[in-house]
């Protein structure tokens, strides 16, 4: 049986459920693929790496560094993927603080010592403790506005009694 479908591990096992992310066509114009072979001699539908021929796993078989980059990664489990310790307590208690901890852990992840899923998790949060900032800033504006309406009314009830007594007002 020399089908062509035998041999493309899509179509062979039937289109790929929903919501899993299919790789690009091969034959879309301009969209690059790795140049090597799968075990199965098929073309290799992954996308290059940056500047290199090839996708990170075939690299990995031509590259001594990577692949010890690679196996190190294997062996871990992706435990290297953690926050480092020399990197500073997330701190929210101020919009100042709150954009000094993301513009840290957005350089932390640029220089490859913090998961992007970690950012991800500190922006959430972030927001959170905005919104929490400006709750408590709204109830201390509507603290302010109760005590001042409250002092308005003392005056007028002051102004209206006859005798001008404080201990009238109360």
């Amino acid at each position: 049986m020399s089908d062509e479908s035998t041999h493309n591990p899509v179509t062979a096992l039937g289109p790929k459920p929903q919501g899993v992310k299919q790789p690009a066509p091969v034959n879309v114009p301009g969209a690059r693929r790795c140049a090597a072979k799968t075990a199965a001699g098929v073309d290799c539908v992954t996308r290059p790496m940056s500047g290199r021929d090839r996708c990170r796993h075939h690299e990995a078989q031509h590259d001594p560094a990577l692949a010890e980059q690679v196996a190190l990664e294997r062996r871990m489990g992706g435990h290297l993927r953690v926050q480092h310790p020399e990197l500073p307590r997330p701190v929210f208690s101020s919009e100042a603080d709150i954009l000094h901890t993301l513009e840290s852990a957005a350089a932390a992840v640029v220089a490859g010592q913090l998961s992007p899923s970690v950012l991800n998790s500190l922006s959430q949060a972030a927001g959170v403790a905005i919104r929490l900032i400006e709750v408590r800033q709204d109830a201390e504006e509507l603290r302010l506005t109760h005590e001042e309406a409250q002092t308005k009314r003392k005056v007028v009830l002051i102004t209206q009694t006859p005798s001008g007594s404080e201990s009238n007002a109360k």
